[in-house]
This record gives structure tokens, sequence and C-alpha cells, in this order.
């Protein structure tokens, strides 16, 4: 509860973990909307300072003091990332980003 909190104040979007399932990212897709527009909306600004250092190697603990959030936020704005990538770890997150162009 206190992370879901602390992803809201941080500007960050909570959402039920029953709501997360794959089916009802595919269901929010619009028809014919590429990979990279789906996470160009689904992502917030703050995730994708996230994604960025994430790619960039970055521990957890480092993304929290470069950003000022908490770990917990952290963690929350990784799962999403991962979620609507449809990823499952860090090295693939910003593999993919990287090969749809949402990174530089």
């Amino acid at each position: 509860m206190l992370s879901a909190i602390q992803l809201v104040r941080s500007g960050g979007t909570y959402i039920p973990p029953q709501f997360l399932s794959s089916a009802s990212v595919s269901a929010h897709t619009p028809p014919g909307a590429s990979i990279r527009e789906h996470a160009q909306t689904q992502l917030t600004d703050r995730q994708m300072q996230v994604l960025r250092l994430l790619a960039a190697g970055k521990p957890n603990k480092a993304i929290c003091r470069e950003l000022n959030i908490e770990e917990g936020t952290v963690k929350a704005h990784i799962a999403t990332v991962f979620r609507v990538l449809d990823v499952a770890n860090r090295t693939e997150a910003a593999s993919v980003a990287r090969a749809i162009g949402l990174l530089d």
C-alpha cells in the first residue's frame, strides 16, 4: 500500500496487480498501434527516466539517488516498464527500448 501511495505521489499511476496481465495490455492497445506508440502512451515521463537509467546500467539505489525517489517507487516503475514492453528483465527492457527507438 505504501509503495502505491509513493508511486502516485511521484507522478506515477497505480494499477492493481490483477489488471496487469498481458491480456489487459493488448486490450488497451488500439489496432495497428506499434509497440513504440503503445510504450510512449503508456509510460510516464518518470518511468521513461527510470528506463533510461536502467538502460545505462544503473542499479536501483543509484536510480533512487539520481531521481530522488524511494526504492519501492523505482521497483514499481521498473515493473510497469517490463509490463508495457512485455519483457522479463533489465537487459531485455533496454534492448527492446533501443530496438523500437524509445532510447537515443
